[in-house]
């Protein structure tokens, strides 16, 4: 899956750091006037053969609890990508949404 690709063909810039730390790209979003806005959006990509698909259409996948916190914790939003590579298709959430909407319990925080 080419995130790059994706992301230009809706008119921003998908920028991969030299180094494998922290996240694997940032997406510099701009005004119609072709301004670069002051924030960015954070890229974390997740890939598996065997993605796990839930009776209502969603999909389930493990994560480490220090990453989800470093996530939550981050000044810009973050999108989880995680890619299907055995049927080659991508799904994303805004991390920070998604926790609002869905806050973990205790006892899912220990899984």
């Amino acid at each position: 899956m080419n995130v790059g690709y994706i992301v230009s063909k809706v008119g921003y810039a998908f920028d991969v750091p030299s180094n494998d730390y922290g996240f694997d790209g940032q997406i510099t979003t701009f005004r119609p006037n072709a301004e670069i806005e002051s924030e960015y959006i954070n890229v974390q990509l997740k890939a598996t053969d065997g993605i796990k698909i839930l009776d209502n259409g969603q999909i389930s996948f493990s994560l480490d609890m220090n990453d989800i916190n470093a996530w939550l914790e981050n000044f810009f939003p973050v999108v989880l990508v995680v890619f299907d590579a055995q049927n080659e298709r991508g799904y994303y959430i805004i991390i920070q949404e998604y926790f609002k909407m869905k806050p973990m319990t205790a006892n899912e925080t220990k899984q």
